[in-house]
């Protein structure tokens, strides 16, 4: 239906893929050191399923910045696809799940 959100990031690529910037704790946390303002950085993933209705669900998607390039006709029958989804396959709640990442550190 939109092939174009295949290779869109976040997609579910190959495992080699790097991970998302949140997620990449090496990356975020030389970051942090590098400015010197702040001390030893904790580091922690937070796991947690959200439940969405089949119309917040739509809503989610229809905001994300792959879905939006999409011509106006073909988004639209996309989130109708997935809406319908939602609604017939998880009668009409879908749990998903997330990863927030979380880095704590004193200043200096």
């Amino acid at each position: 239906m939109a092939p174009a959100l295949l290779d869109a990031p976040g997609a579910g690529g190959p495992a080699s893929d790097p991970p998302p910037h949140g997620l990449d704790a090496t990356a975020r946390i030389a970051e942090i050191d590098s400015s010197r303002r702040f001390g030893t950085v904790h580091h922690e993933i937070v796991a947690w399923t959200g439940r969405h209705t089949a119309a917040q669900l739509r809503a989610m998607f229809a905001s994300f910045s792959p879905w939006l390039s999409l011509p106006h006709r073909e988004r639209a029958i996309v989130l109708d696809a997935i809406e319908d989804l939602a609604q017939a396959r998880f009668g009409g709640v879908v749990e998903r799940p997330y990863l927030t990442s979380v880095y704590l550190a004193p200043r200096r």
